[in-house]
């Protein structure tokens, strides 16, 4: 009779030793700046996947990337941007440069947030020359460029056009701009959403703004952070139930042998 009992045990402990035997691997924390890059990279995402975008006639086929094309500064950017409530009242018919940067602030990371980073004001505003003063009110405003900087065009004073850096690669910056062309040159309202180049030297350049992406990145790293802790302990509960389990079979196994 003691056997068959232990043999009844050994055949249910084989069947539930699947539960323990292949526990989950742990997760690693990752660093600030880690978390910083991959920030940078959400919003640059979205402004690329933007590119080709054409202002509309009309506020037919906003969210249509080529359809309705005219020029009457109609875009999918600022009819998002007023049901966020991001500015007072609608841009609608403005130029939209500035209002495009925005989204995409907005889009990566919130209303609330995007107002935080690029240090505006809390009713915002989509004017290029307001937006560099809050980032030279601050202090953060440079004239050596990185990704994910706001840089901001002049014609020698104040801002008439603005973008987003996606990469600096040596003399040359690398732009994704709203209401611009293709044309090699700074073009303040030319109607899509372009990919361009400058030399850094450029005396059309009046700056750059750099979002303080930190603050963002912390927030992440913190729920990632907690994120790890809580599944490392779970494959720790995995592994002691795994050894318990172990010990207890080589006990029958032993009892039973004997």
């Amino acid at each position: 009779m003691k056997k068959i009992i232990i043999s009844l045990l050994l055949v249910i402990s084989c069947t539930i030793s699947p539960v323990f035997a292949a526990p989950q691997e742990s997760m690693e924390e990752k660093s600030l700046d880690a978390h910083i890059t991959e920030t940078i990279s959400d919003i640059i995402n979205i402004a690329n996947a933007e590119i080709g975008y054409l202002e509309k006639d009309s506020n037919n086929s906003l969210y249509d990337k080529t359809a309705n094309a005219g020029s009457s500064n109609y875009t999918k950017y600022v009819n998002d941007l007023a049901n966020w409530g991001f500015y007072q009242g609608s841009m609608q018919g403005q130029p939209w440069c500035d209002i495009f940067v925005d989204w995409c602030f907005c889009t990566a990371f919130g209303v609330a947030d995007a107002k935080i980073i690029t240090y505006q004001n809390p009713y915002g505003s989509a004017a290029c020359v307001s937006s560099m003063e809050y980032f030279q009110a601050v202090g953060q405003f440079y004239k050596i460029p990185q990704p994910g900087d706001q840089v901001f065009f002049t014609r020698g004073e104040g801002s008439n056009h603005t973008g987003l850096v996606y990469k600096v690669d040596g003399n040359t910056v690398y732009t994704i701009e709203g209401n611009t062309n293709s044309d090699n040159s700074v073009v303040a309202n030319g109607g899509a959403v372009k990919a361009k180049s400058y030399d850094v030297n450029s005396n059309r350049i009046a700056g750059y703004g750099r979002p303080n992406y930190a603050q963002i990145a912390q927030k992440r790293k913190t729920t990632h952070d907690e994120l790890v802790k809580k599944h490392n302990e779970e494959i720790q509960k995995e592994k002691i139930k795994e050894q318990i389990f172990n010990k207890d079979f080589c006990f029958m196994q032993q009892y039973y042998n004997n």
